[in-house]
């Protein structure tokens, strides 16, 4: 969540504020970043990319983006990999937030992009959904930890950081990248 709001408080005035969200299922993450936008900062505009496996997913994302009144964004209904990563990270000047929570395939997706994603992404934030401790969950944190992205903490005032995750599991959580801190 704080990577979140902080996505949001640093946009720049000059550019519109870039959300995408891998294994969005009905865009929780993007859609939630891109509400607070409109609340906090109103003359931002804004484009959000969702690519999501599961057809009803996607389609659920249509009512969500309708409901809402969300205009600029693209669905990839279609399993998220390194590959759909880096060709849509190819056609963006500057990715303010990206989630990723692609079962089991983060540390893969992440590994493939992780130029693109250096240069291009100021936060990002990761679910697992493996206990923590595991070889997937330790794999994806020290992978983004080695290539010097910062850990950030999941709520204010918190000193854990972790992100939520269902009760055995834990996500990996928020991370900025070593190049886009400024």
């Amino acid at each position: 969540m704080v990577a979140t709001f902080q996505s949001v408080l640093r946009a720049r005035l000059d550019q519109p504020y870039v959300v995408a969200e891998f294994g969005a299922r009905w865009g929780t993450w993007a859609t939630r970043a891109v509400a607070f936008l409109r609340r906090r900062r109103p003359e931002l505009a804004y484009r959000m990319h969702m690519a999501e496996a599961y057809r009803p997913a996607c389609e659920a994302i249509e009512v969500v983006a309708r409901l809402n009144g969300f205009v600029n964004y693209t669905v990839e209904c279609g399993r998220a990999s390194g590959e759909s990563l880096r060709r849509w990270l190819a056609d963006q000047g500057h990715v303010d937030l990206i989630d990723f929570d692609i079962e089991g395939g983060e540390h893969a997706a992440l590994r493939e992009a992780a130029e693109l994603l250096e240069e291009k992404v100021y936060r990002i934030t990761v679910a697992t959904h493996q206990p923590a401790g595991t070889q997937l969950h330790e794999q994806t944190k020290g992978f983004l930890l080695s290539r010097g992205h910062q850990q950030s903490r999941h709520a204010p005032f918190s000193s854990a950081p972790t992100a939520c995750a269902l009760p055995g599991e834990a996500a990996v959580g928020g991370f900025s990248s070593p190049r886009r801190r400024t």
